[in-house]
């Protein structure tokens, strides 16, 4: 496996492990457990929610474009739909920090139609009732795996997790919605 989509790939399980402990955090602080830890971590993301959403688009958009212009991905049709949601968050969240404005009613919906796509193409690669949906016989088809770290990766899903990471981000700590 190239070294780069072995870096994407352990980053983006790191992610989801972040996700689902914030998550667990953020339950036991509603039960009065962990409150004071919770808000450390609430604190932390407050300050630099703008910074951490560029920093997950700008992966996701170099990782995406690294994959198909360097390693020669051709990317499938719901690739190119989730990259139409993911390459404007990159320009959003940089101009939104540098220029210290609000983008976030912007983002949220992108984020949320990108990972939503993301997620279908998840499906269509690993659950076998959603196999040849969506897909093309004149282009490359949605099915196909150029990566599979660990029995989970492939590149969807690195898409659908960044994005629910921009999502949560957004939503909860941007500044409107």
């Amino acid at each position: 496996m190239d070294p780069i989509i072995e870096i994407l790939s352990i980053g983006t399980l790191l992610l989801e492990a972040a996700i689902i402990l914030g998550f667990g955090v953020f339950t036991a602080a509603r039960f009065g457990y962990a409150e004071e830890l919770w808000q450390k971590i609430e604190n932390y993301l407050n300050g630099y929610w703008k910074e951490l959403s560029f920093a997950l688009a700008l992966i996701a958009t170099s990782g995406s474009l690294y994959a198909s212009n360097i390693l020669g991905y051709t990317p499938c049709h719901l690739c190119w739909l989730q990259r139409i949601m993911m390459y404007p968050l990159v320009i959003l969240f940089g101009v939104s920090w540098l220029l210290d404005t609000d983008v976030v009613e912007y983002a949220v919906p992108m984020a949320t139609i990108g990972g939503g796509i993301a997620g279908y193409h998840y499906a269509i690669q690993r659950i076998e009732q959603f196999s040849s949906a969506g897909c093309s016989i004149t282009q490359v088809s949605c099915e196909t795996e150029y990566t599979f770290y660990m029995g989970i990766v492939t590149i969807p899903l690195m898409a659908f997790t960044a994005f629910l990471g921009i999502l949560l981000v957004n939503w909860k700590y941007g500044d409107e919605i």
